[in-house]
């Protein structure tokens, strides 16, 4: 994901015209710079933590599981602190409209950051004890393609993020590749109810995969959800509930 730090800040302008209240609208315009780096920076932390986790998976590298479970625990910290400085910044400056609307979208969106964080740990957690498993090909072909169908909606969407590309945003929301993404984990959920039938020692290593399964479908859930918010940030127009309603139920596995 490229960082583009400057993007959703272009058009704010400074309050008032004197010298003093140039200076505050410098010092906002600051803040919300600064505010925007981090999250890129977040993001750009989460976006390889998962990315990591689909290694641990697919790839068995099972000596990068600690490193994302520290990733975790960045992030967590990131979280504090990006959202304090969202209060600061709605404390001291009272923004309004379009300045309003990128603070609430940070806000958000930080909360998403740390979702996605603990998903990559707990899918690379899961994954190491996969590895340890007996169980003979658990990665099936529609396991592998949904874990990198899922981890490229997550780039896609976070791309669109750092150019604040609503247009790119639309595209991730039309739902195809969602759909496609549903569609692998039911079929991945059979498979192994069907192994699970076959020989009941396979219990523990099947349902390990249904929810490495769940966490990648919600994932991409997630993706869907920043993109969301950047439509909000660019048009100021929420599709929220609208995405909502658009997608499956999570029936009971």
């Amino acid at each position: 994901m490229a960082m583009n730090q400057n993007t959703a800040f272009e058009t704010s302008t400074s309050h008032g015209s004197g010298p003093r209240q140039s200076t505050v609208g410098q010092h906002f315009l600051r803040d919300l710079e600064r505010l925007w780096t981090d999250l890129l920076r977040v993001s750009a932390v989460v976006e390889n933590a998962l990315r990591h986790s689909v290694d641990v998976l697919v790839n068995h590298r099972t000596d990068l599981t600690n490193g994302i479970i520290a990733d975790e625990r960045l992030i967590d910290r990131w979280e504090v602190r990006i959202e304090e400085k969202c209060l600061t910044i709605l404390a001291l400056h009272q923004p309004v409209a379009s300045d309003l609307r990128r603070v609430a979208a940070v806000l958000k969106l930080n909360s998403l950051m740390e979702r996605l964080s603990d998903l990559a740990s707990h899918i690379a957690v899961r994954a190491r004890k996969l590895d340890e498993s007996q169980m003979e090909s658990y990665l099936t072909p529609e396991f592998e393609e949904l874990a990198i169908s899922s981890l490229e909606l997550l780039t896609e969407s976070l791309d669109a993020l750092s150019r604040c590309d609503s247009i790119a945003a639309r595209n991730i929301l039309e739902g195809i590749r969602a759909t496609k993404i549903e569609r692998l984990r039911n079929i991945v959920r059979k498979q192994m109810k069907q192994s699970i039938r076959d020989n009941i020692e396979n219990f523990d290593t099947a349902l390990r995969i249904i929810n490495i399964a769940r966490n990648l479908k919600r994932v991409a859930e997630h993706s869907q959800d920043i993109a969301i918010e950047v439509v909000y940030l660019t048009e100021g127009v929420m599709l929220r509930h609208q995405a909502e309603r658009d997608r499956a139920a999570d029936d009971v596995d």
